[in-house]
């Protein structure tokens, strides 16, 4: 299904890779503006005053576009008082050439040659100046607009960089232990094997080729889940106590980035492994509420003197994780809970997809 907000996107890559589209819709504003006093001019006025209106529009676009080259080169450099005050001295010389350009073309028509040169500068000059003011905005709005296009590609790069490392530094270590328990596996020819075999294969072929786009759909991350956890399971059969419920509609439509549960599934797995003194024990919750909110919690037992500290930092792509959830859920559009409470790491992850949408 096609995302709500492709052909907004396809607009802002057309605005920023094609730029005199920017100066197509500036003169096109500017002509509807300008459209009754032409129209009025052409109904009531002589002939005249439209030559006049025509002939003064070529320097009022030179001044525009010196305008323009101005902001280049004063904005950037942060010098606004200068950029300020040979911005309001062009466009008010250029309004006493229009107006001593007036008095002399149009000086056979009473109204204009009863009037004197000032009333007519003072009259207009509040125009010109907010005309200044007008055409700086347009410029600082367009310059504004690509920046943060460009600050958003370079973060998006960065997420999709950070997400590639994030498989890549998940993939060798899962992949040794993995296949050194399908080598025990196929010593002791267990019928265990061609099934875990096909989970590993859906695995990688999901991890490596299906999680390439910013969101997949959740139910396609819970079978990822299923199959890691079966995996993961080979091992530690005879000493673990695992639990994984989901409810989840087989049907839903929701999104969600790719590979953020696993991050907290293998940590489970990774710490709990530590304790070799008594059975494994693992619980793994995901739902989705009636109103679109995912609860994703795992608990796992640990040692009493593994800290909190410990596991935030020597967690695989806690930090990653933390940093994709603040771009794609910024707000209150999640909450994430790292917690220890006597012999158990608890980690509860909480989106609002309603507020995503």
């Amino acid at each position: 299904m096609k995302h709500p907000f492709s052909n907004f996107q396809n607009v802002t890559e057309l605005l920023v890779n094609k730029r005199w589209l920017w100066h197509v819709l500036f003169w096109l504003a500017y002509a509807l503006f300008q459209y009754r006093n032409y129209y009025i001019t052409i109904a009531y006025y002589d002939v005249k005053y439209l030559e006049f209106m025509l002939i003064t529009r070529i320097p009022f676009v030179a001044c525009v576009y010196f305008t323009i080259w101005l902001y280049r080169r004063l904005i950037a450099k942060n010098r606004y008082l200068i950029y300020a005050t040979v911005g309001l001295l062009t466009w008010a010389s250029l309004l006493a050439g229009i107006v001593t350009f007036q008095k002399t073309y149009l000086q056979t028509l009473s109204e204009i040659a009863e009037t004197a040169w000032s009333d007519i500068y003072w009259n207009q000059l509040p125009t010109y100046l907010v005309l200044f003011i007008l055409v700086s905005m347009c410029k600082y709005f367009k310059d504004n607009f690509i920046k943060q296009y460009y600050e958003r590609e370079k973060k998006n790069l960065q997420l999709i960089t950070e997400l590639q490392h994030l498989k890549a530094q998940i993939s060798p270590h899962f992949l040794f232990n993995t296949m050194n328990n399908f080598y025990g596996l196929a010593v002791e020819q267990s019928k265990k094997l061609p099934a875990l075999m096909v989970g590993l294969s859906e695995l990688l072929r999901y991890s490596l080729y299906e999680t390439n786009s910013p969101t997949v759909p959740l139910v396609n991350e819970v079978k990822y889940l299923k199959n890691y956890v079966e995996l993961e399971k080979i091992r530690l059969e005879d000493t673990l106590d695992f639990e994984f419920t989901v409810d989840v509609d087989e049907t839903s439509q929701i999104q969600i980035i790719p590979l953020m549960l696993v991050v907290f599934v293998e940590n489970a797995f990774k710490h709990a492994k530590n304790v070799k003194e008594e059975v494994i024990r693992i619980r793994i919750r995901l739902a989705v509420s009636a109103t679109n909110t995912l609860l994703f919690e795992v608990r796992n037992n640990c040692l009493k003197d593994d800290s909190l500290q410990n596991f935030r930092a020597n967690g695989i792509g806690l930090e990653n994780a933390r940093k994709r959830l603040n771009a794609f859920y910024p707000g209150t559009q999640h909450e994430l809970q790292i917690e220890k409470k006597e012999n158990e790491f608890r980690v509860l992850l909480q989106i609002n997809f309603t507020a995503t949408e």
